[in-house]
């Protein structure tokens, strides 16, 4: 399909076929997204209804996707960060750890969203015009909805782990029955151990809702520098 000239005057500018098949994963909708954008920049206009509602289901699922399953993987493994972080759990052999040691046990804990968040930037900032502000918006419709599910389910997750399942009461019980197999005072260690880890998944629970509260709030920041770039230069054509 052949679009306008573009804005210097040149031949026209050749689109891509519509494609029946979906795209398999982010690579390929950030992919599409910056070819057309790159498309619209040069003058080709293509207009919002293109993207249609199977478009925009599929933009939206993408999203969803490529985001819940893997977050909510890293969220839960939260509470072992904060474990070395509390020095309840021993790194590089010992729970003493350096300023360097702390940088670097929360730069894995974040590693996965700060290099998400990088990624993702990226391709919420390539709209132009309206297919591809369709584009983008659906996918970030995605993107958020699994984000807040992810923060429900984990937040909702610990607190329950804190409250009713690793209650004093209950460590009791296990080390009573374990106590028939083993000495008390080899059970005494994983007693204390378990009672001083508890606050650790409320810690964690607070971690995940603010590290992704602010993840997103990124995202956005990059969207809505886009929108403003996109008008300023709309005020120079």
């Amino acid at each position: 399909m052949a679009g306008s000239g573009g804005r210097d005057g040149g031949g026209p500018i050749v689109m891509k076929e519509h494609q029946e098949e979906k795209p398999k994963g982010l690579l390929d909708a950030i992919s599409e997204l910056q070819y057309f954008y790159t498309q619209e920049k040069n003058g080709m206009d293509l207009p919002g209804g293109l993207f249609t509602t199977k478009d925009q289901v599929i933009y939206l699922e993408l999203g969803f996707r490529s985001t819940f399953c893997s977050g909510l993987i890293m969220a839960l493994l939260t509470p072992f960060s904060m474990g070395v972080l509390e020095k309840m759990i021993p790194v590089f052999g010992s729970t003493n750890l350096s300023p360097f040691d702390t940088f670097y046990v929360l730069l894995l804990t974040l590693f996965f969203l700060i290099g998400y968040g990088v990624f993702l930037g990226i391709g919420v900032r390539c709209f132009h015009s309206e297919y591809t502000h369709a584009m983008v918006k659906n996918l970030l419709q995605g993107i958020v909805a699994a984000a807040v599910l992810k923060v429900i389910i984990v937040f909702l997750f610990f607190h329950f782990i804190y409250i009713k399942l690793l209650t004093e009461a209950r460590i009791l019980t296990v080390i009573s029955y374990l106590s028939n197999y083993f000495e008390l005072e080899k059970l005494a260690g994983p007693y204390k151990w378990l009672l001083g880890f508890r606050p650790v998944f409320l810690t964690s629970a607070w971690f995940v809702l603010i590290s992704t509260t602010i993840w997103l709030a990124v995202l956005f920041g990059c969207y809505f520098t886009a929108l403003r770039r996109n008008a300023r230069m709309k005020d120079i054509e």
